[in-house]
């Protein structure tokens, strides 16, 4: 009894020692179990995305799991007997590269080792699909254009066009992630606005971008005269050829301000660009280099400024079609010097054959018409004009700019005048500027305004009544002058002077010259409108103000304004005229001082 005891201990140890071992005869002719491992499913595959999957894994005996991939990982590495299955998460991480594969084997071990692989597959990185474009429409001009339009296909693309004019570089390309670009080419249009499409495919995804281009519009030609004979401001468009009589601004950045003329008539042009230019005027008119005499063809609108008809315009400027360049012509001005004058004009003081100055006159063009620039009485003992008259109305401030050309009176000799392309030199110890008579600003046309730095229109006025008081009394005479403002002002008639007769100081000019420093300076203004008459002075020492602007403490009666001066200041009025204006206070005349600058 004991025996069998025995023999059946053994028997059981004997079992446990080789139940993960190759079968064997256990003496009672039984054999023992295999060692297995089972995984399942035997593979998986992944999107390019991280993910995770699960696979049971059953075994009789203890595991193992090691990845050959540090991308794909298994959430357990080892366990023991699991005749039922052990879940085990198996994670890839993202993939942005091509499709990759890996394996993950278990490993069972006992008395001997068994394994299994588990297959893993990930694809590889799909760049999402995608077909876009940056606009889907294109503006060209009528002259023929090249845009480029950006795009965006992920995959292999064409491109095409449904019309022969126009032209797409390249047709086909590589898909791709980043943004990528075409060129539309779209040839001259010397018709009607036209409208063609370009479409872009990929695959079964298309996109359109149409491609819409200007015409040359049919606009109705006419003369000047039958353009002046339009109603203004009423959107239509004409063709107008003519010469170009005077170009007022050439510079870099020139508005294209011109006068236009054909056998029919004359008519200003305000604003004009190199090519259509919707209600902005952008400043080419320089790049187009046109001359005076250039024959001119244009597409304008019909304006008016101040009842004046125009083309062009304030709020859209004419633009450039064509022109044929002819020689630039001589232009002959009808300037005079005398010894005294007797000219009907109204600004003019009266002069004498008796005094020793002489009268110097100098004209302008307003577009083929010679005018009236200024007129000087010229002290040739003291080399200042005793004083500057001239017309002042917008027409006769012209366009433009300051040209700074400063220059002798071509009609003195230059020992007859001072040299003054520096400023003057002192010995008083105060800065003298070479102050201007009439002003730059009142003549801006180019020619106009170069003759206001003539030498002879210069005086030794000091720097600190030139730069303030006298220079806000020289805008307020221009904006008594403005129209615009409805100042009810047809012209105004400036003169413009100095006193010298009691002076003891002089400066000298450049070349070493005895100049006149005045006591005094003075304007008289007379303003016309519709044939009535009103008129102001003003007397101011030749000394710094404290005060900036003018005011009525510096306000004169002409009377006594040719009290002051000994001159008679608008002779040429009918006497019954000049007694009354001249006599009234201008102190109590509302119409200058409710219209000053602030």
């Amino acid at each position: 009894m004991k025996l069998r005891h025995f023999t059946i201990a053994v028997l059981t140890a004997f079992s446990v020692l080789v139940a993960c071992s190759e079968p064997e005869n256990n003496g009672s002719g039984q054999q023992q179990e295999a060692a297995s491992v089972s995984v399942s499913p035997a593979s998986l595959s992944f999107t390019s995305a991280a993910e995770s999957k699960e696979v049971t894994v059953t075994t009789n005996c203890n595991w193992t799991a090691q990845s050959d991939a540090d991308w794909a990982n298994v959430s357990i590495t080892s366990g023991g007997v699991s005749r039922s299955g052990a879940v085990v998460k198996v994670t890839v991480q993202a993939n942005k590269g091509d499709a990759r594969s890996a394996t993950v084997t278990f490993t069972g071990k006992g008395s001997n080792t068994v394994t299994t692989k588990l297959a893993i597959s990930q694809e590889g990185y799909q760049v999402p699909k995608e077909l876009t474009v940056s606009a889907t429409s294109v503006s060209m001009l009528a002259k023929g254009e090249t845009k480029a339009l950006s795009f965006k296909a992920t995959e292999a693309w064409t491109a095409s066009a449904n019309a022969p004019w126009i032209t797409i570089s390249p047709v086909s390309g590589q898909g791709s992630d980043k943004s990528q670009s075409i060129t539309i080419t779209v040839e001259a249009n010397a018709d009607d606005a036209r409208t063609g499409k370009v479409t872009f495919t990929m695959g079964d995804l298309s996109k359109e971008v149409s491609v819409n281009q200007q015409g040359v519009p049919q606009f109705e030609t006419l003369t000047v005269s039958e353009f002046i004979s339009k109603a203004p401001d009423t959107g239509e468009w004409y063709r107008l050829t003519g010469i170009i009589t005077q170009i007022c601004d050439n510079t870099a950045k020139a508005y294209g301000n011109f006068y236009i003329k054909d056998d029919t008539g004359e008519v200003f042009v305000y604003g004009m660009t190199r090519e259509y230019s919707e209600g902005n005027n952008n400043q080419t008119f320089a790049q187009l280099s046109l001359k005076e005499g250039d024959e001119l063809t244009f597409i304008t609108q019909r304006s008016q400024y101040h009842g004046e008809p125009q083309a062009g315009g304030n709020l859209q400027p004419a633009y450039y079609e064509s022109h044929i360049p002819h020689p630039t012509p001589q232009r002959e001005y009808a300037d005079y010097k005398a010894n005294s004058s007797s000219e009907p004009w109204l600004e003019l003081p009266a002069t004498s054959e008796d005094d020793e100055h002489q009268f110097l006159h100098h004209t302008m063009f307003i577009g083929s018409q010679e005018t009236r620039n200024y007129s000087m009485y010229w002290d040739r003992h003291h080399l200042v004009a005793r004083w500057v008259a001239y017309p002042l109305y917008r027409k006769a401030w012209g366009y433009g700019t300051r040209t700074d050309r400063w220059g002798l009176d071509k009609l003195l000799k230059s020992s007859e005048q001072p040299v003054l392309d520096r400023t003057y030199t002192s010995s008083d110890g105060n800065t003298y500027d070479r102050g201007h008579q009439i002003p730059s600003a009142d003549r801006l046309c180019y020619e106009s305004n170069v003759k206001t730095f003539y030498y002879t229109n210069m005086t030794p006025q000091l720097s600190a009544l030139n730069g303030q008081l006298w220079a806000n009394l020289e805008q307020n005479v221009r904006e008594w002058s403005w129209p615009d403002k409805q100042y009810d002002t047809d012209t105004l008639y400036v003169v413009t002077g100095c006193v010298v007769d009691d002076s003891v100081t002089t400066v000298k000019d450049n070349e070493g010259k005895s100049v006149t420093v005045p006591t005094h300076y003075y304007k008289a203004l007379l303003r016309v409108y519709q044939g009535s008459y009103n008129a102001i002075g003003f007397w101011l020492e030749h000394r710094e103000y404290s005060q900036k602007k003018i005011d009525q403490s510096l306000a004169v009666s002409i009377d006594q304004l040719e009290e002051l001066t000994g001159e008679d200041f608008f002779h040429n009025l009918p006497d019954a005229v000049e007694s009354v204006v001249e006599a009234k206070d201008p102190k109590t005349d509302d119409w200058w001082w409710n219209r000053m600058l602030k």
